[in-house]
């Protein structure tokens, strides 16, 4: 199962955040896709970010849903960066935590995989898991 999230919307608060986190973490999910919230010229939340003051024309060239040049009312955007990073880290952690489990392998990893490609994609992703890719 896979699960897409956004963090770091202009008005969020910390325990807002956190609570998003902590499902993420433990969702049980085999992959999270965490993301920053980005102002899209022309979307709605635009205009929102220019109400409050977070707009910076020389940010919009380097912000990416992965990695925000834009900051938010409660976190700057280096901030939203290094949550970000660690929210991922923590789920990935915790994903391998539970696969390294008493069998956890056999309940969570062996029924995914159901040829060569599959456990070369588990590898692959184990690997970078480790290096914290």
């Amino acid at each position: 199962c896979y699960g897409c999230f956004i963090l770091g919307f202009p008005e969020e608060t910390r325990e807002e955040m956190q609570e998003t986190i902590g499902f993420i973490r433990d969702s049980g999910l085999d992959y999270a896709k965490i993301l920053l919230c980005q102002p899209l010229a022309g979307a709605d939340l635009y205009k929102v970010y220019e109400q409050l003051g977070l707009l910076n024309s020389s940010s919009a060239d380097s912000s990416t849903y992965f990695h925000t040049s834009f900051g938010s009312i409660h976190f700057s955007a280096s901030e939203l960066n290094d949550i970000r990073e660690k929210a991922f880290q923590d789920f990935t952690r915790r994903r391998l935590t539970r696969m390294l489990e008493p069998g956890g392998l056999r309940r969570y990893l062996l029924p995914k995989i159901r040829g060569w490609e599959e456990l070369k994609y588990f590898v692959r992703v184990g690997l970078a898991a480790l290096r914290g890719a």
